[in-house]
């Protein structure tokens, strides 16, 4: 298969709010770090990251636009590289999950928690803040809300996303504090956490109902706590029962169904068999796809 048929076939299975994404943070790394040095030399680059960059000063200055163009601005190409390695991977998932304009919410939220912590809590005043890592990490931290027993390959180590959103965060937070690791935005990466998890937490709530009860992590059912929430969002009889619950109603009514077209020896002789034995399959409901599936 030729290469660019590979190619193609990658892009394809990005979502497009993710895709736009990708494709405007590469075009403007090749504007500023390619074009703009053949056309105006390479001061011109510098000029223009004190523009586009967040600069606390510039900012309460009036260039209040900063804080949007700094999400799209790279230091360098392993920066950019490394962002958009992680939005690809952990936005596609989530973007699927979502839908594309909560998609798109929750990463411009994540974008604008990171450039509001800068702004609030960075000393450094007038050196520019630029890249996508804040949003990144607010998508982390929202796969962390969403899923967070999902498997994530950091450093060529595969980790939980609840563990790696609250190493990252304690991380930041910490080198924040002892202002540790220069050319790094600790704080954007702290807020694009807080930020993006904050929102996941509450938004989803109630639109994803039974997004919640994943593997029982925060404690609590969301399928069927929200007090907001009315019997007419949810099937008759089944706004105070867990998914499985529901499968088990659901099997009981297939069975009495079928009973119902038989005849009485036969029921007599199905009734005496086990609906869901040991080792046998049985239909189970599946909260991260939203499916009902036949496992053993």
């Amino acid at each position: 298969m030729p290469a660019n048929n590979i190619l193609q076939r990658l892009i394809n299975q990005i979502p497009p709010v993710t895709r736009w994404i990708l494709a405007i943070n590469i075009a403007v790394h090749a504007g500023l770090h390619w074009m703009l040095p053949l056309v105006s030399g390479w001061g011109a680059l510098e000029s223009a990251l004190y523009t586009v960059g967040l600069v606390p000063t510039a900012f309460w200055q009036g260039a209040v636009w900063q804080p949007v163009t700094s999400t799209f601005v790279h230091g360098f190409f392993l920066h950019l590289l490394v962002n958009m390695i992680g939005v690809a991977s952990i936005g596609t998932l989530l973007e699927r999950r979502i839908s594309s304009r909560l998609y798109a919410i929750l990463y411009a939220l994540s974008a604008l928690g990171g450039s509001f912590f800068v702004l609030a809590f960075q000393y450094r005043l007038s050196v520019p803040t630029v890249g996508a890592s804040g949003a990144l990490m607010g998508l982390l931290g929202a796969l962390a809300v969403l899923q967070p027993n999902a498997r994530l390959l950091l450093f060529f180590f595969p980790v939980r996303a609840r563990t790696a959103a609250i190493g990252a965060a304690a991380v930041s937070l910490l080198l924040a504090l002892i202002d540790g690791g220069p050319g790094i935005s600790h704080l954007g990466h702290l807020g694009g956490i807080v930020f993006g998890a904050a929102y996941t937490f509450f938004a989803f709530r109630s639109i994803i109902p039974h997004a919640s009860n994943l593997n029982g992590s925060f404690g609590f059912d969301w399928y069927g706590d929200d007090k907001n929430a009315s019997a007419q969002n949810y099937p008759s009889g089944t706004h105070h029962r867990r998914p499985e619950q529901d499968a088990n109603v659901m099997m009981e009514q297939i069975l009495s169904r079928l009973f119902a077209m038989q005849g009485p020896a036969y029921r007599q002789s199905q009734k005496q068999r086990p609906v869901n034995p040991p080792r046998e399959r049985r239909l189970v409901y599946d909260p991260w796809t939203g499916h009902y599936v036949v496992r053993d």
